[in-house]
């Protein structure tokens, strides 16, 4: 498709550096700056060989002759995108160029294709006409009576014959019978051969009379000779003549699909004895893997399964994507009513005195340290820029810090009002790779002094306009002492 390509095309970073198939990344440079183009104008005008009727192109080469498209362009108007309203497309017929000259290049194209389905046609005629003919003379041949040769008549008298037992069938010959059928069958539903002349029933064994004691001969006492019956025919191997088998279709190559991928638990929060259910819906994958307990099972693209923890639990589902890179999304159910677990005192040895004068060292007491909490987040509280391309970036990466003396469950959320179209997502980073969740929320334990980097990812859709902005709030809320929390602001702006 690269011979068809309009030379204004580009990436976002670069003219003349695209991808060969309508995708959001590609960029129009007709006005000198990247612009985006919709998916079906991409398909017909910069990418099927129509930019010279492109308006973009034809505003940009104002005044100097423009490019003559290699391929002929349809003479009608293609379909609009799934994705592509009709009303927002461009008229097609911005050439001046008349429709009867345009069309005129497919006429030498449109003979020969009516030359050789005609020729086709032909050739399917006499084929079947030779096969009907063939048939027909076969069945004259076999339909013939076959001459029996009367000897001289002898008269008998009348005796008893006992009915004769039913013949038996050799095995070998019964085996033959089924073969020859089976070939016969595969033939005929290949069309290469007609059913075999002959039959399969064998002829009835005339059965001997008895002559009255008079001698008078009655018609049809006369005994005749048993005929002889007719061997099959050896069909052999009858070879398929690929000719006549339809030509297996290519499948053209396809756009590569978007991955979708969604995870999340109901209820998130649960009560001690109580379940919830994990549900996921993916499309555009290679595979999925769903993790309980530690126990990793591949599972299909849409699916639930219920759990019942007696903790808080992170379940993990790993997606492997066309690339072969894997995601891993994270979903948690925290549980409340947890019993506290009891200390069980360690018995102390009470002191007494012995007889002798030894002194008795008695126990020293351990002072008790009184916990405390405290939250930090580093960073926050500034103006960072998004991309409004379509894709998701990274616009933050926080760290969220236990100042405490003590280890703490921690709260985070992430929250923020969006306009329309518009996708945020929180992340935690670790050493086995990035953890989102669906629902911006989720809960980690931080020892005294730790720290954990939450990784804040927006998408904002492409053609929205410069300026606008959006205010991201993160938070992180102590679980042992509510009134311990700390927040900060992103304001986030479109370039």
């Amino acid at each position: 498709m690269d011979g068809q390509a309009c030379p204004l095309l580009g990436s976002l970073s670069e003219q003349g550096v695209y991808l060969n198939y309508p995708n959001f990344e590609n960029r129009c440079y007709a006005t000198g700056r990247s612009e985006s183009v919709p998916l079906a104008q991409q398909q017909f005008f910069c990418l099927g060989g129509q930019f010279a009727t492109c308006p973009r192109h034809v505003a940009a080469t104002r005044g100097r002759p423009a490019a003559v498209a290699p391929y002929p362009r349809a003479a009608a108007p293609l379909p609009p995108s799934w994705d592509e309203p009709a009303s927002l497309l461009p008229s097609l017929d911005t050439d001046s160029t008349p429709v009867r000259q345009r069309a005129g290049g497919w006429m030498p194209y449109l003979l020969g294709a009516g030359g050789a389905f005609l020729a086709l046609v032909a050739c399917l005629l006499v084929v079947g006409g030779f096969l009907a003919w063939r048939s027909w003379s076969n069945r004259l041949r076999t339909d013939q009576p076959t001459p029996v040769v009367a000897g001289p008549v002898t008269i008998r008298p009348a005796t008893f014959t006992p009915t004769p037992a039913p013949p038996t069938v050799d095995p070998n010959v019964a085996a033959a019978f089924a073969t020859v059928t089976a070939v016969a069958r595969l033939t005929v539903e290949a069309g290469t051969l007609q059913p075999p002349p002959f039959g399969l029933t064998p002829r009835p064994t005339p059965t001997r009379r008895s002559t009255p004691a008079d001698g008078t001969v009655l018609p049809g006492t006369l005994e005749t000779e048993t005929p002889t019956p007719t061997p099959l025919p050896d069909l052999g191997a009858t070879a398929t003549p690929t000719g006549l088998l339809p030509p297996t279709p290519t499948l053209a190559p396809t756009e590569p699909l978007v991955p979708i991928i969604n995870f999340s638990a109901a209820p998130r929060t649960i009560l001690l004895g109580q379940c919830s259910t994990l549900r996921w819906n993916t499309a555009g994958i290679e595979a999925v893997y769903l993790d309980v307990d530690g126990t990793e099972t591949g599972v299909t693209g849409v699916g639930s399964r219920q759990v019942c923890p007696v903790q808080d639990t992170d379940y993990f589902l790993r997606v492997v994507l066309h690339d072969l890179t894997d995601q891993i999304w994270v979903a948690n159910v925290q549980v409340r009513g947890t019993p506290t677990p009891s200390v069980t005192p360690t018995a102390t040895a009470t002191p007494f005195y012995t007889p002798t004068p030894t002194p008795t060292n008695l126990p020293t007491a351990t002072p008790t340290v009184t916990p405390q909490y405290g939250l930090r987040i580093n960073g926050g509280n500034s103006q960072v820029t998004l991309v409004a391309d379509g894709i998701e970036h990274q616009v933050a990466a926080l760290g969220v810090e236990n100042t405490g003396n003590t280890t703490d469950q921690v709260a985070i959320s992430l929250s923020a009002s969006l306009p329309d179209g518009w996708r945020l997502l929180l992340c935690l980073s670790g050493g086995e790779g990035d953890r989102c969740f669906t629902d911006n929320a989720t809960e980690i334990t931080l020892a005294a002094g730790g720290a954990q980097t939450v990784l804040v990812r927006m998408q904002a859709p492409g053609g929205t306009a410069s300026g606008a902005s959006t205010v991201v709030t993160l938070e992180a809320v102590s679980r042992h002492n509510g009134a311990v929390r700390a927040s900060v602001q992103l304001t986030v702006v479109v370039p």
